[in-house]
Formats: structure tokens, sequence, C-alpha cells
């Protein structure tokens, strides 16, 4: 990636007008968004909602900003400047740079990874689980995932941030958060990335994702042993009950009138309640539920200055309050931002001391 311009909005005026003018026919993710019977895309260009981008992007040009000079390098600058591009204009105009032989390559790679078909049935995406075995790519699993589980965790490590010498990642002992268990792909890869002396304590609660995620990790005893499973929501306060109607990964807390209840556990009181003597690494994909729950953590960060994997692709506000948050803590975090799909999902904000 080339250097970007000192500022966003030069930065972003730039790459729109450059695209704006670029047609692509061929940019449409097929394997998250497959294509109907009368060959359309089941999720079409919203041009509302691309409207709705670039007004809100104008007013808060400011914030933005102050986004862009956190991040900790060019990569990063350039991150964010074309995923707004991508949700400004679409897939029609903007091509991510993640879409690149080696993406390619990887969901090319897919079927020789899977050991049998539909194994579980689901009620999201095309509608089931394939038997996947994960050792000829370097991590000792088996487990019954959606195609996407596989490449987003395992074959682009989507939880992992590794550009111009910056690794940022769970590592060997950690004790680590998986907020956003869902069928158990994180919390296999985080048991793996902390090894023996690690621990992972995995929150999920949804009742459809529940026997998967408990499947999959009996399928695996090794790492198995290394996670407990948390049958709450991450939010900022714990003990409270918030509604929701199950959705797989898409599972949000907080709907009005959801027909399911779940009680809340802030990361604070597990380490409180579990008597931790440290936190290293925490992961959040919780469907718009980050910036309650890091706040239900600030007890933890402050102490510990965990390493921080939490998207920001759920809301736009995200890509601003999320930084600003961790950043007004003043704890001397560093900030680095990657993209690990060719939509406008899986955006990702990484922070380290």
């Amino acid at each position: 990636m080339q250097n970007p311009p000192k500022h966003f909005m030069s930065a972003l005026a730039a790459r729109l007008l450059s695209d704006a003018f670029t047609v692509h026919t061929d940019n449409f993710d097929l394997l998250r968004f497959p294509e109907l019977p009368n060959g359309e895309i089941q999720s079409p260009i919203d041009r509302q909602a691309a409207l709705d981008t670039f007004y809100w992007i104008g007013e808060l040009d400011e914030q933005l900003e102050m986004t862009y000079q956190l991040l900790g390098d060019n990569y990063s600058k350039n991150t964010l400047v074309e995923v707004m591009a991508y949700r400004t204009l679409g897939a029609q105009h903007t091509k991510l740079s993640r879409n690149n032989a080696a993406y390619q390559k990887a969901v090319n790679d897919l079927p020789s990874l899977q050991t049998a078909a539909k194994t579980m049935p689901v009620a999201l995406l095309d509608g089931w689980l394939n038997r996947y075995a994960l050792n000829p790519i370097g991590f000792p699993i088996h487990a019954d995932l959606h195609p996407l589980n596989v490449l987003y965790t395992y074959q682009l490590q989507q939880y992992r941030y590794d550009h111009d010498g910056t690794i940022v990642e769970a590592m060997n002992s950690d004790i680590a958060i998986d907020g956003g268990g869902c069928w158990g792909d994180t919390a296999l890869y985080l048991a793996h990335k902390i090894g023996p002396a690690g621990k992972v304590y995995c929150f999920e609660f949804s009742p459809d994702n529940l026997p998967p995620l408990e499947k999959n990790l009996s399928a695996n005893p090794t790492l198995q042993s290394r996670i407990q499973i948390q049958r709450n929501a991450l939010w900022s306060k714990s003990d409270e009950s918030l509604s929701f109607n199950p959705a797989g990964p898409g599972t949000r807390v907080g709907n009005a009138g959801g027909s399911f209840t779940v009680k809340t556990l802030n990361i604070d009181d597990l380490v409180s309640r579990e008597k931790l003597s440290q936190v290293n690494f925490i992961k959040m994909d919780i469907e718009g539920a980050e910036l309650d729950s890091l706040k239900g953590a600030e007890q933890t960060i402050r102490k510990y200055k965990p390493r921080l994997a939490v998207t920001l692709y759920h809301h736009l506000r995200d890509f601003v309050t999320i930084p600003k948050y961790l950043n007004d803590l003043n704890l001397g975090y560093k900030f680095y931002m990657d993209h690990f799909s060719i939509n406008q999902e899986e955006t990702v904000l990484f922070a380290t001391v």
C-alpha cells in the first residue's frame, strides 16, 4: 500500500474520486451472499445505506480524523479509508485490498479441508455446517463449521494483526476472553494459541449456538480443557436481563420484545468472581455490544492492559466511539486496523501497549 495523505478526508476524497469511475462486475462476495435463482445477489447494494454512509462521514469528519490519526501505521490508515470508500460506493466501484490472489486461494482451498458435508443444520447462511479437519493449515482441530468460519478465523486469522513488523495476537499462557463464541471456532482458535498453560473464557448464550459450540469443544478434548463457557451476555453491567431473539452468529441483545432473556456479566466481575490474576487478550465480536462491553471491562483494561481485537463493522459510529473510548483511558495503547472480508463486514480494531 502507498503512503496515505496526512488527513482522512483528503485520503477518502482521493479514493472516492478514483473508484467512482471504475466499475467491477466480479467483486461480489458469493460465499457470504449467495446468488439467487434469478441471478441476483442475495444482498444487493443498498443505495440508501450508501448515501447515509456518505452523509455520516461528512457529519463526523473531525471524529474520523481522530481515529485516522490514532492508527499506528500506513496499512491501518489505508484500511480505514478503503472500508469507508466501500461502504459509500459499494462493490460495483470499490474493490478492497483483501480481494487478492491469497484470498482467492484460501477460498479455493476450503473444499480440501472439508471431510463431511451438511453435518449440522443451522438457521443462518446456507443452512448447514460442514465437518472440517484443519491440520493441513496448522491447527489440530476437527469441527463442524461454516466455510466462512474456516476462512476468517483460521485461514486469514481474523483476530491476529501482522503488518509492518507489528503483531497483535493471543499468545502462549494468555488468559483470553472470547466475546461471541457462536459455534466455537474462535474459542478453539484461541485455545490453540494460548497453549496448555492458558485459559479461554468463552461467552455464548444463544440456544441455537450452544449445541454446535459444545459439540465442537467435545470433539477437541485437549483444547476443550482450556475453555470455560460463560452462558451470559457480555455487557457494561452484570446481572441485568436483556431480551433477544436467537439468530445464530447474528444474535443481538436488547431487542425489544425478544422471546428470550439472558443474564449479563461484565468482564470486571468475571475477573473478580474467577479470581483471575491476569487478563492478556480480549476478543469481541458481539453484534454491536462491543462499546458497552468494553465499558464493563474498564478496571480490567486499566489494571492488566490486555491486547484487544474488537470488531467495528456492526455500527458506523463504532469506528469513532470505540477508538476514542480506549484512547481516553490514557493507558498508552497503540491502535491498528485490518479488514478480513471482501464485503463491508469483518473490520477489526487491534490495540496493544
